[in-house]
């Protein structure tokens, strides 16, 4: 009987880990009767790939299921950069996704530090308070190269950035040929930058695109 006591004290240790472990990368804090759990929706994230501020909502250990979308709403900010969103349920209760919580869209373009501030309230009571990404609390973003296979495709931001380095000297290059138009191959040469220019920018939105299909 003690050898089968140790095991169930073992194993239901085990259980409680496993439980856990989804929400280690989430930042749980109590807000006056209000525990607010902060994090993203898939961790580890990845810039260049959808994901969503994920915001879980409990008072008295029960799931907050009437927060009604747009309630609260969340600031979002990296750098001197910010956004502001509405969140929404992501949830139906008895049907799908996990009672008490919500969620915005967003798909964070660079690799660092991201802070969600949340402001809003329900029934008179403030649903506030302001997460910074961490080792202690929820993960940063970071850069997809690390986990890519079989090759290491450049990121949107890198695209992007090279299409913004070009991007001068191709529009420089466009005028001195247009100001000199005169020959039927000074047109063609014209109208191939341009073809280059417009290819460039298609390949980038077309990567975004199809990142975004896929992390749905």
């Amino acid at each position: 009987m003690r050898h089968l006591s140790l095991r169930a004290a073992l194993i239901a240790a085990l259980m409680t880990v496993g439980y856990a472990a989804p929400a280690l990368a989430h930042e749980s804090r109590a807000v006056g009767g209000i525990t607010m759990v902060v994090g993203w929706g898939t961790e580890p994230a990845y810039a260049g790939f959808m994901n969503n501020v994920h915001l879980g909502l409990t008072r008295a250990g029960q799931p907050m299921n009437d927060v009604r979308a747009g309630e609260v709403k969340v600031e979002v900010s990296f750098g001197e950069q910010k956004i502001t969103l509405d969140l929404e349920p992501a949830f139906a209760v008895g049907r799908f996704g996990t009672p008490g919580t919500y969620r915005s869209p967003l798909l964070p373009t660079r690799a660092g530090k991201y802070t969600f501030r949340f402001s809003g309230s329900h029934d008179g009571q403030k649903i506030e308070g302001t997460f910074e990404c961490g080792e202690q609390t929820f993960d940063c973003v970071s850069d997809p190269e690390a986990v890519m296979f079989p090759e290491k495709d450049p990121s949107v931001a890198e695209l992007s950035q090279r299409v913004e380095r070009e991007f001068p000297r191709m529009t420089s290059q466009v005028a001195s040929i247009r100001d000199d138009v005169g020959s039927t191959a000074d047109s063609a040469r014209l109208f191939g930058i341009i073809g280059i220019v417009i290819g460039v920018i298609a390949l980038v939105v077309a990567l975004m695109t199809s990142r975004g299909r896929k992390a749905a």
